[in-house]
């Protein structure tokens, strides 16, 4: 076994224990994850439901599709060898057994990870919502009813909103981060198969479709996860932007500015960008960088 095997071998087996680590630290924030639930309670917002049902739908095939694909590559290789060196006679039986223990091995990675990518996917586009709500409010109000009480309800609320991105960051910052980094590893284990595999007609059609389905999810889950968290920073610049020409519409008509410390609070307050674990920050276009990182790195190490 060369390096190269040894090093797709690393980059596939490393998954699993990112994806343990990931539920362990869900696990020591579960009371800052159930304030966020509870502040969301609180909200009166109707969101389509058409893409969550999608992402739902297609979560729900994936573990099935896994083992389906896996028990076919194993049941011909070496089953023995998959069954702790016992031979088990019965077909059935085999395949039954096969078929578990490969379904708990596709629980653990990939369907633990995409369900957290889900849910946060989920709490960004419910909170980015929330955001583009008080947006159209805004913008939906005449400049001569957008009085400092008016203004001091908006900006009150929006702060209510802030506490929710914070409790989002605080609890999802580094799993999403170890997330991104089991995926980028299995895509890059998958990326370097097919970059040093040379004789591809010794490989059963099975093991192509699991590691395609490895590639698509895995990359998948990082473009949901960065996509949906990046649309953050957008609604708050479009938030600002437009009570900013609100309160400029305002000032045109009334003849002098109101309360501009209420501005100043606004605009000197850092734009908030959630990130993992504060190494990387989650922009849409961060997503084409480390997706071209992926690429290039991989094909340089198995050059």
């Amino acid at each position: 076994m060369d390096s190269k095997q040894l090093t797709t071998i690393f980059a596939y087996i490393i998954a699993y224990p990112l994806s343990a680590l990931t539920w362990y630290a869900l696990r020591l924030k579960r009371k800052r994850f159930e304030l966020i639930l509870l502040r969301f309670q609180y909200s009166s917002l109707n969101l389509c439901k058409m893409n969550t049902n999608t992402f739902v739908l297609a979560l729900s095939c994936i573990p099935v599709l896994f083992t389906i694909f896996l028990t076919i590559y194993v049941i011909d290789l070496d089953s023995n060898f998959y069954s702790y060196g016992y031979e088990i006679s019965n077909e059935y039986a085999r395949i039954i057994f096969l078929g578990l223990k490969n379904f708990i091995y596709v629980l653990v990675y990939p369907t633990f990870t995409n369900l957290i990518a889900l849910l946060y996917s989920i709490l960004c586009r419910r909170s980015a919502a929330l955001i583009h709500q008080l947006t159209d409010e805004m913008e939906h109000c005449p400049a001569e009813l957008f009085v400092t009480s008016k203004q001091f309800d908006i900006l009150k609320r929006k702060a209510s909103i802030d506490v929710i991105l914070d409790f989002i960051e605080d609890v999802f910052s580094f799993p999403t981060f170890i997330i991104v980094i089991a995926n980028l590893f299995m895509c890059a284990s998958v990326i370097g198969i097919y970059l040093y595999t040379s004789e591809w007609y010794i490989y059963r059609m099975s093991l192509y479709c699991e590691r395609i389905i490895y590639f698509l999810n895995s990359l998948g889950c990082i473009v949901i996860i960065m996509w949906t968290s990046g649309g953050i920073p957008l609604e708050e610049l479009k938030f600002r932007d437009i009570f900013y020409k609100k309160l400029q519409s305002r000032m045109f008509s009334v003849g002098n500015p109101e309360e501009p410390w209420l501005v100043r609070w606004l605009f000197d307050k850092p734009e908030f960008v959630f990130t993992g674990w504060n190494i990387l920050s989650y922009r849409r276009s961060t997503m084409f960088a480390v997706v071209g990182t992926l690429v290039t790195y991989t094909v340089l190490t198995y050059m």
